[in-house]
C-alpha cells in the first residue's frame, strides 16, 4: 500500500530501548565521562563571552550586570534541564537533530538539522576570526605588524584571513586523532584559561572600589534586561554536551550532569567576572572596549600580567574552536548516517572518527572565516542556535504528553513552565535580532528544502526500509 507523502516525510526513528545501541548502522566509540563533558562545556562557553562580550554588557547594565548574569543563566538552565531530559532518553549522536527525528519526524528533524548546520559551521568561522584578532594583537604586542590583506577577510579591507583558516585546518587534523586526545588536549587549555582567570579574580578583588557599585541600576531596570540579551549569548554552545552522546560511556547519568554542571560553573565565573569589572571601574568605561579584562588589569596598575590574560583569552577562544568543529562533524556525521546526506561522509577511520565529515565541516568554515565579514556570521550563529533550542523544549512538551510512560533517567523539573519559558526566551531573542537576519534564514531553510526533497526524500536510510517494497 503507498504511502501519502506526508506520511513519508513525518516517518519517525524509534527509540531504542535503554542499554541498546541502534541496529544495523555503525557507532562512535563510547569513551567520555562526565569531567570530559564538563571540559567540553567550558571549552566553548568560557571564550568569547567571557573575554569580550562580559565588557560590552557591563557597559550597559552597569553594576546590576550581576542580576543580568542570573537572568540570562535562568534561561540557559531552562533549555539545559530540557536537553538533559531528552539527552539520557535518546542517547546518540545528532542532539536537537536527533531529538527531533524521533519525536515530530523526518522533514522537521531535516529543518533542524540543516539549521544546526548553519550554526555550528558558523559557530567554528566566527570563532576562528576572533582568534585570528588574539593573534594578531599579540604578535602587534610584540611589535611585530601582520599585514592586513591576509590577516583580513574583503569585507575588513584584507583579500583573506589566512589565520583563521589556518587555525580550522590545524584543529581538524588533530580532532583526526582520536576523540580521548582531543578531550585530553581540550582539558588542558580550559585548566589553563581558569588558571588565567583566576589571576585576574585575585588581582581584581584587590583593586576594587566600592564606590563603583553606586548605583547598582544606573541605567534601570531596562538595562539589567538588555545586557542579559547580550550575557545570554556568551552561553549559547553548551548543547554541543549533547551532540557528544553517542561517545558517552554512560549517557543516561553523564549527559544531565555535564551540562547542568557546565550552566552552574559558567555562572559562577561570570558573575566573578562582571563584580570584577564594574567594582574596578566605572561601568562608563567599558564601552567600545573589546578587552575588557585586559583593561581593567591595566587601569589597575596590573599592566604586567596583561599579555598573560591576552594568552589566555586565545588559549579560552581555542578551545571553544575545538569544541564547535568537533559539533559539527559529528552533526554531519548522523546526517550522513541516516541517509539525510552523502553515506560517504559517515565512513569511519580505525580510532572510530568520521574523517570526511570532519574535514568537510573544516573547509567550509575555513572558507567562511577566511573571505566573509563576522557580523553577518555572528547573527546567523545566533538564530540557528535559538530554532534548535526551541526544538528541544518542544519536543520535551511532545514527549511529555505522547509517552508518558517511557523510562526517563532524568526528568526535567516543573514541566510545563520550564520548556515553556525557554521557548518564550528564545522566541523573544530571535525577534530582536535585525530582519536581514531573519530572512537570510528562511533562505537556508529552503535551500535545505529544495536538496531534501531532490536527495533526501529519497535516500533517507528510513523511508528506504518502509518504502512498499520492503513491506
Amino acid at each position: 500500500m503507498n504511502r501519502s507523502l506526508l506520511n513519508r516525510i513525518l516517518l519517525k526513528r524509534p527509540i531504542p530501548l535503554p542499554g541498546q545501541d541502534e541496529p544495523d548502522k555503525p557507532h562512535l566509540k563510547r569513551i567520555l565521562g562526565t569531567a570530559d563533558l564538563i571540559l567540553m562545556g567550558l571549552g566553548v562557553t568560557i571564550g568569547t563571552g567571557i573575554f569580550v562580550i562580559s565588557g560590552v554588557a557591563s557597559s550597559i547594565a552597569g553594576p546590576g550586570i550581576i542580576v543580568s548574569f542570573l537572568i540570562a543563566s535562568l534561561c540557559c538552565l531552562c533549555v539545559a534541564l530540557c536537553y538533559a531530559e531528552l539527552a539520557a532518553m535518546i542517547p546518540f549522536t545528532g542532539s536537537a537533530y536527533t531529538y527531533t527525528y524521533t519525536i515530530c519526524g523526518e522533514i522537521f528533524a531535516w529543518i533542524i538539522g540543516w539549521s544546526m548546520m548553519l550554526e555550528l559551521t558558523i559557530a567554528v568561522s566566527v570563532i576562528a576570526s576572533g582568534w585570528s584578532d588574539y593573534i594578531c594583537d599579540i604578535f602587534l604586542s610584540a611589535g611585530i605588524s601582520l599585514p592586513a590583506a591576509i590577516t583580513h577577510d574583503p569585507g575588513d579591507g584584507g583579500l583573506i584571513n589566512l589565520p583563521a583558516m589556518g587555525i580550522i585546518i590545524l584543529l581538524a587534523f588533530l580532532l583526526l586523532q582520536g576523540v580521548s586526545d582531543s578531550a585530553r588536549i581540550n582539558g588542558i587549555l580550559v585548566i589553563i584559561k581558569l588558571g588565567v582567570l583566576a589571576i585576574f579574580f585575585w588581582l581584581g578583588f584587590h583593586a576594587i572600589n566600592l564606590e563603583n557599585y553606586t548605583p547598582l541600576f544606573p541605567t534601570g531596570i531596562h538595562g539589567v534586561f538588555s545586557g542579559a540579551g547580550i550575557i545570554i549569548i556568551s552561553y549559547l554552545g553548551f548543547e554541543m554536551i549533547a551532540t557528544s552522546a553517542e561517545e558517552v560511556a554512560c549517557p543516561q547519568k553523564d549527559l544531565p550532569r555535564g551540562l547542568i554542571w557546565t550552566i552552574a560553573i559558567c555562572t559562577v565565573l561570570y558573575i566573578l567576572t562582571g563584580l570584577v569589572l564594574t567594582g574596578v571601574l566605572p561601568y562608563t568605561s567599558y564601552e567600545h572596549i573589546a578587552s575588557p579584562i585586559t583593561f581593567a588589569l591595566n587601569h589597575a596598575g596590573f599592566s604586567q600580567v596583561s599579555g598573560v590574560i591576552a594568552a589566555g583569552a586565545l588559549i579560552g577562544i581555542t578551545s571553544g574552536l575545538l569544541v564547535s568543529l568537533y559539533g559539527g562533524s559529528r552533526l554531519v556525521y548522523a546526517l550522513s548516517r541516516d541517509g539525510l546526506l552523502p553515506p560517504s561522509l559517515s565512513l569511519l577511520n580505525d580510532k572510530g572518527i568520521p574523517v570526511r565529515a570532519t574535514l568537510g565541516i573544516a573547509v567550509i568554515s575555513a572558507v567562511l572565516g577566511g573571505m566573509t565579514s563576522i557580523d553577518l556570521l555572528s547573527e546567523l550563529f545566533n538564530i540557528g542556535t535559538l530554532v534548535a533550542f526551541i526544538s528541544v523544549a518542544s519536543g520535551l512538551l511532545i514527549m511529555r504528553r505522547s509517552s508518558p510512560d517511557r523510562f526517563r533517567p532524568f526528568h526535567c523539573p516543573l514541566v510545563p513552565f520550564i520548556p515553556i519559558l525557554a521557548i518564550l526566551t528564545c522566541l523573544f531573542l530571535i525577534l530582536s535580532l535585525q530582519f536581514r537576519t531573519i530572512i537570510w534564514f528562511f533562505i537556508w531553510v529552503g535551500t535545505g528544502l529544495v536538496i531534501y526533497g531532490i536527495y533526501g526524500l529519497k535516500m533517507s536510510n528510513l523511508g528506504r526500509d518502509t518504502s512498499p517494497k520492503n513491506e
